[in-house]
């Protein structure tokens, strides 16, 4: 396999089917077109710029290839066209990529469809969402002053779990999110392909009244990774509401 692109003029690779979610960082590259084979996807374009010679050269390519238009190609590093472009149908690669949620089982192979995933992170992000627990809900609130609560709320679970959310969580344990839109990811995690936040939500399915919490175990064959709340179901941080909180949550058991 070539470690290289063409450094100018018309280009060509493949890469195998199961790398096709590595393709995701080039779908605003102009002119790129991409095509299925087999088990095999093929990318192709007339030029190559130095930020998109360096997308292509991190892709895991099967084979790369100088294309000489009209269909033959020369693999990089040779002189002989020894090899031709595929027959196959060609599309520009911004509508082949079709991001979608997560599913535990599909009704069949979608070829193109790039799945959400959690992928770590080096960016650093305040996070607004923190999970805790009841005990250490109870402290705060009892002991800190009322200033330091303002612009805090909370939500509790039939189950105990207790989130909170604003700016400046309290330094509680627990687990912490980072907001996108309506959607909370760990701190230390980003979805990926790294598409707008708009385009998330909507493969998430979220409502206009709704926010989506991404849970760090969530992986690609889970159905219960993610945390549904209203906009109704927080309330303002105040003891007089834990109070009355915790005490429907023990009159609920």
């Amino acid at each position: 396999m070539a470690s290289s692109v063409p450094e100018e003029g018309p280009w060509a690779l493949c890469l195998a089917r199961a790398d096709a979610c590595r393709l995701a960082p080039l779908r605003l590259a102009p002119g790129v077109e991409v095509g299925e084979v087999g088990d095999a996807v093929w990318l192709r374009g007339e030029r190559a710029d130095a930020g998109l010679r360096r997308m292509l050269a991190a892709l895991p390519a099967q084979e790369r290839f100088r294309w000489v238009l009209p269909t033959a190609l020369c693999r990089v590093g040779s002189r002989i066209p020894a090899f031709r472009l595929p027959e196959i149908r060609w599309e520009p690669l911004a509508s082949w990529l079709r991001v979608t949620a997560p599913a535990s089982a599909l009704p069949g192979r979608l070829p193109g469809s790039v799945p959400l995933a959690l992928v770590e992170s080096s960016e650093e992000a305040e996070p607004t969402l923190l999970e805790t627990d009841l005990d250490s809900l109870r402290e705060f609130v009892r002991t800190a002053a009322q200033l330091r609560m303002a612009g805090l709320q909370f939500a509790v679970s039939m189950e105990g779990r207790v989130l909170v959310r604003g700016r400046l969580l309290p330094a509680l344990p627990g687990r912490r999110w980072v907001g996108h839109g309506r959607v909370w990811v760990p701190t230390g995690y980003r979805w990926a392909p790294a598409v707008a936040v708009g385009v998330v939500e909507q493969a998430l399915r979220v409502a206009a009244n709704e926010s989506v919490v991404w849970e760090p175990s969530r992986t690609a064959g889970d159905t219960d990774g993610f945390i549904r709340l209203t906009t109704e179901q927080f309330v303002p941080l105040t003891p007089s509401a834990v109070r009355a909180t915790l005490a429907a949550l023990e009159a609920g058991r």
